[in-house]
C-alpha cells in the first residue's frame, strides 16, 4: 500500500510519502542532470488535519506535483519548481509544458492555487524570461499572481539572496480568485 489515508487514496506518486511527527511528506524525487547535479523536485508537507482532507496526489514531473483536497469548493494546488532563467529554452519549455498540463485537468470549479519558485523576476526593465512565461500562465488560466500585490517596498518582499547580486522574489503565488 501507499501508507496513505489508509490506503484508500488514489495516489500516484510513489517517489516518497513518510510521515514525520504524524505530518505526511509526499515528494516527487529530483531527478540528476548530465553533471550529476540535481535536478527539480517538489513536495508537500501535509498536518494530520490535511491528511483527512486529502483526495489525490499526482506527479506530473519531477518539477511539477499537484495535490487536490475535499472542501467547498475542492482545492488543487500546483506545486511546482522551474529551471532558472539561463536554463536552456528547451528545459523551460518541458517545464511549462507539464504546468499547463497539470492545470488543464484542474475542474472550473475547484480553488486554485500554484505555488512555487518559478524562478522568475519581473524589474523596472521588465520581465525575465521565466516572469514572462508566468505572466503567460496566468492569463491563459485567469490566475492573479497574489504576492505581487502586496503594498510593500521591494525590499520587504524578497524570497532569493544572492550573495552577488542582492535579493529577489523569485516564488509566486497565482491564484484563482473564485
Amino acid at each position: 500500500g501507499t501508507g496513505l489515508a489508509g490506503d484508500l487514496l488514489p495516489v500516484l506518486v510513489n517517489d516518497l510519502s513518510r510521515f514525520i511527527n504524524g505530518y505526511q511528506f509526499i515528494t516527487s524525487s529530483a531527478t540528476r542532470n548530465r553533471g550529476g547535479a540535481s535536478v527539480g523536485g517538489v513536495g508537500f508537507l501535509l498536518s494530520p488535519r490535511a491528511q483527512r482532507s486529502l483526495l489525490s496526489v499526482t506527479k506530473v514531473s519531477p518539477r511539477v506535483l499537484v495535490l487536490t483536497a475535499n472542501g467547498n469548493p475542492k482545492v488543487t494546488v500546483v506545486c511546482c519548481y522551474a529551471p532558472t532563467n539561463c536554463n536552456e529554452d528547451g528545459d523551460k519549455d518541458r517545464f511549462y509544458r507539464s504546468v499547463h498540463q497539470a492545470l488543464r485537468e484542474v475542474p472550473a470549479h475547484n480553488m486554485l492555487a500554484v505555488c512555487g519558485d518559478f524562478n522568475a523576476r519581473f524589474t523596472e526593465d521588465g520581465p525575465t524570461d521565466n516572469g514572462d512565461r508566468l505572466t503567460a500562465i496566468a492569463e491563459q488560466y485567469r490566475l492573479v499572481i497574489c504576492n505581487r500585490m502586496f503594498q510593500k517596498p521591494v525590499s520587504k518582499v524578497w524570497t532569493y539572496e544572492d550573495p552577488h547580486r542582492g535579493r529577489h522574489q523569485l516564488d509566486f503565488i497565482p491564484r484563482t480568485l473564485r
